[in-house]
């Protein structure tokens, strides 16, 4: 009888406290990126050098998934 009421109790508990929320999507993410995203995150265009950089380069954040250290001046 005690047990009952307790395990009730949890059950509303759980019911105010922790609402029922979609879990995310498991799985494998998509192997095509969008092609917003690879136009928008590579660096298709020129770095124009600075003062202080001759030969500026910038990590590539799409060729960076690939390989560990791929810097590119264009």
């Amino acid at each position: 009888m005690h047990l009952d009421y307790r395990l009730d109790l949890i059950d509303r508990m759980i019911e105010l406290y922790f609402p029922s929320f979609p879990s995310p999507k498991a799985g494998r993410p998509p192997t095509k990126a969008h092609p917003h995203r690879i136009t928008e995150r590579h660096f298709s265009e020129l770095i124009p050098p600075t003062e202080n950089k001759a030969n500026p380069t910038r990590k590539c954040a799409v060729c960076s998934l690939k390989y560990a250290s791929d810097y590119r001046a264009w």
